[in-house]
């Protein structure tokens, strides 16, 4: 992402990348419950590199840890997401919602 897409937008964008890689992890639908972020340093131009990794991946919640990094390698933001696991509700055999 570059700096200038980057610049005040970090928390969402954390926030929908964690989505994501969550739902892709377990292979079910998940939900953001809460997000934390801090800013460390500014980043006015260049490219900044986001990379979220699981804490926890449970039957029900998920918690991730994002951080974001500039092209020297220095961190400029840290953020840690968790996730609601939304369960599938049960299909009968006519394909309508039991």
């Amino acid at each position: 992402m570059s700096a200038n897409s980057y610049n005040g937008r970090s928390a969402p964008e954390l926030d929908a990348r964690s989505i994501r890689e969550s739902s892709v992890s377990v292979a079910v639908p998940t939900v953001g419950l809460e997000i934390n972020a801090n800013h460390l340093r500014a980043v006015r131009e260049g490219v900044v590199t986001g990379t979220a990794r699981p804490l926890h991946v449970g039957r029900s919640t998920q918690v991730w840890e994002i951080r974001i990094e500039n092209e020297a390698g220095e961190l400029t933001c840290i953020s840690r997401l968790t996730m609601a696991v939304v369960p599938q509700r049960a299909v009968n055999t006519r394909n309508v919602a039991t």
